[in-house]
């Protein structure tokens, strides 16, 4: 996932304290904090001083203006004057009850918008400069709860906890900050990564909506949500969201090829279980097949076994019959023995369907059939689409291009299948759609190298013109082949 990164941070907190003075008065006022900064620091010491809540307040004031101004003089200013405000409500808290000096730090401590809120910003985004990720996480995450309603803390709280690896803080911090109003887009996406990250891919959707209702023109947050739905095999709202990001925009080349690319893809898996369920339903089918002929063999024996009985009992003296009726009963016996293998190997793969049985495969194979022919339907009409918004796409021509080859290829399979009986029926027939099919690839992967050169298309049009030579016992493709390899 993408890291975020503070951009300007340290110039704007900079600018917010700047002064305009002259040297001559830098240098005056720069003493002063000093000299005020080391009575602190003495007073804290002191055994009449250190007890009392005001020496705590001057002191948190004092370190605020070392932060603000002269941060040179300690870089840790900012968290100094943060824990003598906390002394100073310790100290002025009798019986729960606090006193002027309590409340006063108080108020500071979690009030907001004051000089300690800019000294603890202004220190992190120095230490965050320096790359001191660890001082400058702890300086914005203590600005973030002296201004808990300002998200700025928040959200630079989470970035600094991303770059730590700190992905639990990081995520709380990102959470607060778009609880808080706020409506970065990357800070939406970057927890929706969080959440998908974790397969929690529900909320992922969740944030990426809650980010696309703050954003609604963003295309990042649009995408990434299709990405999550197909991350956790959600294709079909995937397709749903696809088809409002067309409606809403319908010259966007890429949403309507993204389409075309998520139709094809649906194809091709589809594909994939086709094949595997064709493959059950063919063993299913073989088993079938066997142990019918293997019952009929096993019935053929026993009726010859009866014949030879009836024999044996008409000369019990025939050694011939005797030797014949042995040997009859010894195949039988292989025979049973291999059928009840046969029947234990249909019983193991009806289990292994979990019951489905070879006419529910037949069934299943229809409706996948039906499906797979549709979405190939609409992969083409998306190319199309997306062909008519831009002519010279690549990547609509390319894949139209793979579209109809490999077509041709699936229906070059079944020649591959056919035995020579359904070779000499139809044959020839199937082979002039294979060829018409690897024809209509062409025009689309010669547009394609036309607007951009690469290798794959370069590969697969050589491919192409070999082929299609072959086929039709050509030279007329030698010249195109040649042109090719140049």
């Amino acid at each position: 996932m993408k890291r975020l990164v503070l951009l300007a941070l340290l110039g704007v907190f900079a600018a917010a304290t700047a002064f305009g003075q002259n040297a001559a008065i830098d240098k005056a006022l720069q003493d002063e904090i000093k000299k005020t900064k080391e009575k602190s620091d003495k007073d804290i010491t002191n055994d009449k001083a250190k007890d009392k809540a005001k020496t705590w307040i001057d002191r948190a004031k004092a370190y605020e203006e070392v932060a603000l101004r002269y941060a040179s003089l300690d870089s840790s200013a900012a968290l100094i004057a943060y824990d003598a405000y906390k002394k100073a409500v310790e100290l002025d808290t009798k019986e729960g009850k606090q006193g002027k000096l309590a409340k006063e730090a108080q108020d500071i401590l979690v009030g907001g918008g004051n000089n300690l809120y800019a000294a603890l910003m202004q220190q992190g985004a120095a230490k965050y400069q320096a790359k001191n990720m660890k001082d400058a996480l702890k300086l914005m995450q203590t600005a973030s709860m002296v201004h808990a309603k300002d998200t700025t803390a928040t959200l630079y709280t989470g970035i600094v906890a991303q770059q730590l690896d700190d992905q639990k803080l990081a995520r709380e911090s990102f959470e607060r900050y778009l609880a808080g109003g706020g409506k970065g887009p990357e800070i939406f996406y970057a927890v929706a990564n969080m959440y998908k990250a974790e397969k929690n891919f529900d909320q992922a959707v969740k944030v990426l909506d809650q980010g696309i209702a703050a954003n609604p023109t963003n295309k990042d947050l649009q995408s990434e949500k299709i990405n999550i739905f197909l991350s956790s095999g959600k294709a079909d709202e995937a397709i749903s969201n696809l088809k409002q990001m067309a409606d809403a925009d319908p010259k966007n080349v890429q949403t309507v090829l993204n389409l075309a690319i998520l139709y094809d893809n649906q194809a091709t898996n589809l594909g994939d279980e086709l094949k595997k369920t064709n493959d059950q339903m063919k063993k299913g089918g073989q088993l079938t097949k066997r142990i019918a002929d293997q019952k009929g063999k096993t019935d053929a024996y026993a009726s010859e076994i009866t014949r030879l009985q009836a024999a044996v009992k008409k000369q019990p003296k025939s050694v011939e019959m005797k030797r014949l009726l042995t040997d009859a009963n010894k195949v039988q016996a292989e025979n049973k023995a291999t059928l009840d293998q046969l029947n234990q190997d249909l019983k193991t793969f009806e289990s292994s369907q979990q019951g489905v049985s070879v006419e529910d495969l037949k069934k299943r194979t229809d409706e996948m059939t039906a499906r797979q022919t549709e979405q190939r339907k609409q992969a083409q009409d998306y190319y199309n689409k997306a062909l008519q918004i831009e002519p010279a796409n690549y990547d609509a021509n390319y894949n139209m291009g793979v579209f109809y080859f490999n077509e041709a290829v699936e229906t070059k399979r079944r020649i591959d299948a056919m035995d020579m009986q359904a070779y000499q029926k139809e044959g020839k027939s199937v082979e002039n759609q294979v060829v018409v099919k690897f024809k209509e690839a062409m025009p689309y992967f010669e547009k394609a190298y036309e607007v951009k050169q690469e290798s794959e298309v370069k590969d697969n049009l050589k491919n192409l013109y070999t082929i299609l030579k072959q086929y039709e016992k050509s030279d007329a493709y030698d010249a195109k082949l040649k042109k090719i390899s140049e």
